[in-house]
Formats: structure tokens, sequence, C-alpha cells
């Protein structure tokens, strides 16, 4: 049988080809090597700033530049993925990724250094629609469940350890530049990314003229405009001062964008003109829920790995690789819990990302209290406790939403239909992380010793939870939702 526009065969030929568990493993990979970007680079800035004598706007771009072009790649790349080859797209964006990399860490000045990190923000968002649409494509069954279950440990895993891995390269390089170990880390596991590609990614099929369809210029401007004012103001905030108030105003065009957008998509759709995005994906409430979901899970998510680490490195003088480590226990937690919800999400559907964002918020409780009162000297061996039972809950939460979000999206969609998880989760880092460090920024200044730091920490958690209190409202309204009409995926 073949898979209508997804480019994957599912006869049992290409399944001996390519294993299902080197298929399970090599997506996951995959997906880890982009979130991992998102994270490592955190730990680097203060080395970039001294190094590059970058001011707080630049060191704010280098990570922003990632952002926003990964952003703005997912969709239009899950639509290629969708009528095209992903195994192609796949090994474009690595080598992409390689070339970018180079490029980072040979920067001579932060301006070289933030066109390339836009450079590997776009081999990221070529390289995560083909993944997920692999997977979805691809999977079934058990082996779905294992899929999703290692993608979701491995995506809590970058996230937690990057820092861990960014503080522990710039410790090995011993100088002023140690910041360069962390891009050049990105050459030998890309190449070994490429190499596994070439060698286990599934083939693409041929597919028919008619299923070839074009990609439609006219909405992709209108998209890519709306989704930069949307992030520019975001992306540029830095908690200083001098942050200009009129930044703001690019939402103003870009809700005015995203209108004619929606309209415009509509208007494609009514004359069997091929839709950016399909408009019947958008009116699957489970899959918007989804989306939702995962936004304001992930702005929550990055923003408390952005707070500690420099709680423990302002408030209790850690380096950054003793920072890093005290989220090793959130990862370790998480991959543990990720096989759990991935096996249990048919049984249980959304009540396991419910339970799992429940225990997520009681952690970081425990951990806003460990902040607050704790003596210093204690706070370093308490964290990493905390950060175990989030981690617990964050496992049955990445995975969980993401087969649920996508259970009733028909597999020759799934490149678009991931593309837009995806892009819900890297707006919510955005947004997540420009919040979290405006607020603990903005709080710092008022140091007094290490009240003000405490004062900064509670701020940037406040807004963390916040976060996870409206995504937990989401899940639980999604989950009442189903129960009052149950259908079958």
């Amino acid at each position: 049988m073949t898979l209508t526009g997804s480019n994957l065969s599912a006869d049992p030929s290409v399944a001996k080809a390519a294993p299902r568990w080197d298929i399970i493993v090599l997506c996951a990979a995959l997906a880890g090597l982009t979130i991992l970007d998102l994270s490592k680079v955190n730990v680097a800035l203060p080395s970039i700033g001294r190094d590059l004598h970058a001011d707080a706007t630049g060191m704010q771009l280098v990570v922003g530049a990632y952002i926003v072009t990964y952003a703005l790649t997912l969709v239009p790349a899950g639509r290629l993925g969708d009528i095209r080859s992903r195994k192609l797209l796949i090994i474009v964006a690595l080598v992409i990724y390689l070339a970018a990399g180079v490029g980072c860490a040979l920067a001579v000045d932060v301006r070289m250094l933030v066109i390339a990190r836009a450079v590997q923000g776009v081999a990221a968002g070529m390289l995560m629609p083909q993944v997920l649409g692999t997977m979805h494509a691809t999977l079934a069954g058990a082996d779905r469940g294992r899929g999703f279950g290692l993608y979701g440990a491995t995506v809590n895993a970058s996230i937690a350890l990057g820092p861990v891995l960014g503080g522990a390269l710039m410790a090995l390089w011993h100088g002023s530049d140690s910041w360069r170990a962390v891009f050049w880390m990105n050459i030998p596991l890309g190449l070994a990314a490429l190499c596994a590609v070439l060698r286990y990614a599934p083939r693409g099929v041929a597919v028919t003229a008619t299923e070839r369809r074009g990609i439609d210029p006219i909405g992709l401007l209108l998209f890519a405009i709306a989704l930069v004012c949307t992030l520019y103001p975001f992306v540029t905030t830095t908690g200083g001062d001098d942050d200009p108030a009129a930044r703001w105003l690019a939402l103003i065009p870009a809700l005015i964008l995203t209108a004619a957008f929606v309209y415009w998509e509509r208007a494609a759709a009514s004359r069997a003109r091929p839709p950016l995005i399909e408009p019947r994906l958008i009116r699957e409430s489970t899959y918007r829920n989804g989306i939702a979901i995962a936004a304001c899970w992930f702005a929550a998510n990055l923003g408390v790995v952005l707070v500690i680490t420099l709680f423990l490195q302002d408030g209790v003088g850690l380096s950054p690789l003793a920072s890093g480590l005290a989220n090793v226990t959130f990862a370790v937690a998480a991959g543990f819990t990720s096989w759990f919800g991935a096996r249990n999400v048919a049984l249980r559907g959304r009540g396991v990302v419910v339970l799992g964002i429940s225990v997520t918020l009681l952690g970081l409780g425990a951990t806003a209290a460990i902040g607050a009162v704790a003596p210093i000297h204690l706070i370093a061996y308490l964290v990493p406790v905390t950060q175990l039972i989030a981690g617990a809950g964050a496992g049955l939460v990445v995975s969980p939403n993401q087969a649920l979000s996508l259970e009733r999206v028909a597999p020759e969609l799934g490149g678009t239909a991931s593309a837009l998880t995806q892009l819900g989760q890297r707006v919510g880092n955005s947004v997540g992380v420009a919040a979290c460090g405006a607020v603990y920024f903005a709080l710092l200044p008022t140091d007094d010793g290490s009240g003000g730091v405490r004062s900064a920490f509670l701020g940037g958690i406040a807004v963390v939870g916040s976060f996870m209190v409206l995504a937990l409202i989401l899940a639980v309204a999604d989950l009442r939702q189903r129960r009052a009409h149950p259908s079958s995926p």
C-alpha cells in the first residue's frame, strides 16, 4: 500500500529495507539535533558577549535569529515534504546545517554569528517536519507508541542537557573564545546524522503530476511577513531599559496580515487551488487544541531552563557547567516517563497530558519555594530534586500531546501538520524566553545581595507558572471535549 502524497511506501519490502527501530532511533536523534541548538547556546551567551563585544541586543539575536528562521521554514518545508521527497529534504537540511555550524564556529563578529545562526535555523525548520512526517506515515500501533515515546524523551533531554553539554565543551576549550566549542560540536553530530540518513531513511516513491501540487506563493508571503511581525518584539526583548517600546507596534500588522492570510487561504481552497495550509487541518478541534497546549508548554519549558540556569549562576555562584548539571535529573526522569506516556496515551488519552502538567506544576512550585527560602549553599543540591519531579511530569506531556494532535490527521498531510505543531512550539519558545528573561533581568538590578536575585528568580518562575497553568486549562478543556464527543481516530 502506498501512502498518497507522503512519498513513503508502507509495503513490506520497504519495511524490510528500513527496520522500524532504525526509523524510530533515527527520527528521535534528528529531532534532538534541532532542539539541542535551542538550549545549549544560552550557556555560551556571556562568553559570546565578552569575546565578540556584543551588547544585549546582539546576544538576544544570536538566539532569536535561529528561532525566527526555524519558524519561518517549518510550514513550507512541511508542505514540500508532503508533495516531494522527505528523505531528499532531510539530506539538504543536514548539508545546510553543517555549513552553518562551520560559519558559527568561525564567526569573527556578532553580525556574522547571527547570520550563520539564521541559516542554521533554516536547516532546522526544513528538518523537523520531515522527521515527524516520516514517523506519522511509517509507524503504526506499538511502533508509533515507541517512536513518539523516544521522540518525547529526546526532546526533553535535549532541552535539559543542552546547557550541560555546552558548559562541558566550554570548560574543555580553555580560552576567551570557548563559546566556539558549542558550535564545533555540530560538525561531528551533523556528519553522523547525514551518514545515518543515507543508510536508514525510508526511500521515496514516485507521485503523480496531480499529487505534485505547488505551494501558494501569495499565501507563503503573507504567512512569512505575519510571522516575522509576530516574533520580532519577542526575540528583540532583552529586559533592559533601552528596549524600544515601539517594537510592540509590530503586532498590529501581524494581526492584519494574519487575517489576510486566513482570507486568502479560504479563497484558494474554494477555487480548488493548493493552499499553504489545508483547511481541514484547522477544522479539526483536537489538532488545534494540541497546538495551543504545545505552545504554552514549550513557552514554560524553555523559559524555566533559562531562569534556573541564570539564577544558579547569578545567585548561587555556580559555573555554567555546574548550573547546567542541575537539569540532568529533569532529563533522566522525563526519559523514563516518556515511555510510559507514549505507551498509555492510546488507553488514557488526554488524561495522561493533564496528569503530566499537574506533576510538573508540583515540581515547579517546589523549585519556587526553594528559591524563596532555602539557604544559598543548599539550593544547588535541592533544585535537582525538584527538577526530578518536574521531569517526571514533563515526560507525560510532549510525546502524548504530539500523538494526540496527529491522531486524526491523514498520513499525506503529516508533514504540514507536524510543521504547524512545531511552529506553535517555536512561537511558544520565543514568547516564553522573552517574557521570562525580561522579567528576570528587570528585577535583577534591585539586587542588594542574594535577595534581589531571589526576586528575579521568583518573577521568572511566576511567568513560567502562568504559561503552565494555561496549558493545564487547555488540556482539561480538550479532555472534557473528547469525553463529550468521542470519536475514533
